[in-house]
């Protein structure tokens, strides 16, 4: 499943982009040369939809879910855009179960 998952991002990706797994079933997507939030929304949401169509061979269906944040957006370092991007796939996965939330700052 990871490879598929992993077949999948890479397939949707260019070569130029950052790909690599984070951590147990959690992968980070730097995706280069993306400054707006509508275009990075639609690049993780394609992700997701993909590999959510995909069904292994026992029949389990896959879910994906996305965390975005734009590195720079509010002058943060690449740490701090990870975090971001990490609680907003925590929320991703509490209120929208296989799609995407973006990271945005609280008012």
């Amino acid at each position: 499943m990871l490879r598929a998952f992993a077949e999948n991002v890479c397939n949707h990706t260019r070569t130029t982009d950052i790909l690599c797994r984070y951590g147990g079933d959690e992968f980070a997507v730097i995706l280069k040369r993306i400054n707006d939030a509508q275009t990075a929304l639609k690049k993780g949401s394609e992700i997701c939809h993909n590999i959510h169509e995909y069904v292994s061979e026992d029949n389990i269906s896959v879910f994906t879910s996305c965390g975005i944040a734009l590195l720079n957006s509010y002058g943060e370092s690449l740490d701090d855009a990870i975090e971001h991007a990490d609680k907003a796939l925590y929320r991703a996965k509490r209120e929208n179960k296989g799609h995407c939330c973006l990271w945005e700052e609280e008012k």
